[in-house]
């Protein structure tokens, strides 16, 4: 679709921050709570911030921005990534082309500073394959009764806890050193704008829910997990049953996973814990054991884009031994398009250079959406073909390479943004 020419993309002014958060309340139908402007002004993004303004009127009618989130890839390294984020057009100005300029124009950015990956949150999920974001992961959000039983783990008593009001410059820097020893596949830094988000507090908008608070786990001086809540307070017969909202969330070890969840489904006067983003192996399942009832329902976790394909799979490591050729299709970035031959070997060592092979003989034919969802290990190739979705001209080829992508754990981000 093209782009109507009578908007403009254009960086907006500081003092329009107040334009932009109302154009969010439009698209997200989530508005400021009076007295609560100032804080959701210093929430946005706004180094990377770009709206889609109406000539006729100087209003803005789109928006995004994207976080600063290099992202943890199967073998543990960290690549440059941007995090697609408060993408929004205004319910009237739709069908004229403004989020395919927007995200067109987020491709152009990361690639000028050096990304060559990146990831979102999708609140639609029919959005955004079409510009070759596939989902990487599936995650769960869980209901855990107070005083569940947890496996014991060698070491968890022994490490200290904090439990206090959540104060942005005392405890963010702690909840971003937990987040930096993060390894999971799919795990990202936390820029200062996002640590923002995790960690400030509306006074007004929270309705019936108590200030943010945190919980610091320590081994020695050392953070080794953390973990903002918030109660929300439930008598009902004269019985306390306070419902524990958990946002962030994460730990380094097995001993400080067991020693924060052990904190959070303790709490007095609680009845439960309610929390999200995790994985379906996510070590808290593994501590409570059978857990029916637990999961309350799986959705799809970070989508991802390979915005520089050799780049990308080049970075990671890999699991088996295989030489495949693929066609590639990228209508967006059509430099990625073409045949590729990824050779890997089982020591983790990947090389991904371009092929002679005429499409129609390579491999296999994949995607950009395709090779994106697989790039983190989670989504196998296998799943895809026995879906029907990807043709095998060489017989053993999906099985060959979908060995050699997938990964130990399954990926996840380590926040929402």
């Amino acid at each position: 679709m093209d782009f109507d020419s009578t908007y403009r993309l254009v960086t907006p002014t500081e003092d329009r921050k107040r334009e932009v958060n109302d154009l969010l309340g439009f698209a997200f139908a989530e508005g400021v709570a009076a007295g609560d402007e100032a804080a959701s002004d210093s929430w946005l993004p706004w180094r990377r911030t770009r709206v889609v303004e109406e000539i006729a009127t100087g209003r803005y009618r789109g928006t995004y921005s994207a976080f600063d989130n290099p992202t943890v890839v199967p073998g543990g390294a960290r690549i440059p990534n941007l995090g697609l984020t408060i993408v929004g057009v205004h319910a009237a100005h739709r069908r004229r082309g403004l989020l395919t300029r927007m995200i067109a124009d987020h491709f152009a950015v990361a690639k000028e500073q050096g990304a060559i990956m990146s990831t979102l949150w999708a609140a639609e999920q029919g959005i955004y394959g079409r510009f070759g974001y596939g989902m990487v992961s599936e995650v769960a959000e869980l209901s855990v009764g107070r005083g569940v039983e947890l496996a014991e783990v060698e070491g968890s008593e022994e490490l200290s806890v904090e439990i206090e009001t959540l104060i942005p410059g005392e405890h963010g820097p702690l909840m971003a050193a937990v987040v930096a020893g993060m390894t999971r596949p799919g795990s990202a830094l936390m820029d200062e704008e996002v640590l923002r988000w995790h960690t400030s507090d509306a006074v007004h908008g929270r309705g019936e829910k108590e200030p943010r608070r945190v919980v610091i786990v320590r081994d020695g001086d050392t953070p080794v997990a953390a973990a903002a809540f918030r109660r929300q307070s439930k008598w009902e017969g004269g019985v306390p049953g306070d419902v524990v909202h958990v946002g962030f969330h994460g730990a380094l070890s097995p001993a400080a996973e067991r020693r924060l969840w052990s904190v959070l489904t303790s709490i007095d006067l609680s009845a439960k814990v309610e929390a999200e983003n995790f994985t379906l192996d996510h070590p808290l399942l593994r501590l409570i054991g059978p857990h029916r009832g637990v999961v309350k329902h799986v959705y799809d976790g970070i989508w991802a884009r390979l915005l520089d394909v050799k780049a990308c799979l080049e970075a990671r490591s890999y699991g088996a031994d295989a030489s495949v050729t693929f066609a590639l299709t990228d209508t967006v970035l059509p430099e990625n398009a073409g045949v590729w031959r990824l050779t890997t070997a089982a020591d983790g060592d990947g090389a991904l250079e371009r092929s002679d092979v005429a499409p129609d003989e390579a491999d296999l034919d994949l995607t950009i959406q395709q090779l994106s969802s697989l790039y983190l290990g989670g989504v196998t190739l296998a799943s895809l073909y026995d879906a029907g979705q990807v043709r095998e001209r060489r017989p053993g080829a999906v099985t060959e390479l979908s060995r050699a992508l997938q990964g130990d754990v399954l990926p996840a981000g380590n926040f929402h943004f």
